[in-house]
């Protein structure tokens, strides 16, 4: 499989036909770790902003299947 180039204002990916930025694919990342640490900090369980957007970005690649 081919790599493809990312540039900074291209698209992150393009799978069947579906391209998104930098900027929404970090926008999604930060939602996301927000709500992570929403709910952690609810639950009062252990963890750090670090961990918070570290997953959140692997559940949004995941999602946008990036390796």
């Amino acid at each position: 499989m081919a790599k493809e180039k990312i540039t900074h204002k291209t698209a992150a990916t393009k799978k069947e036909g579906f391209s998104f930025g930098l900027d929404q694919f970090k926008a999604e990342i930060e939602k996301r770790a927000k709500d992570i640490f929403l709910k952690r900090q609810a639950s009062k369980a252990p963890g750090d902003a670090l961990s918070d957007w570290l997953l959140a970005e692997k559940e949004i690649k995941a999602n946008h299947h990036i390796a």
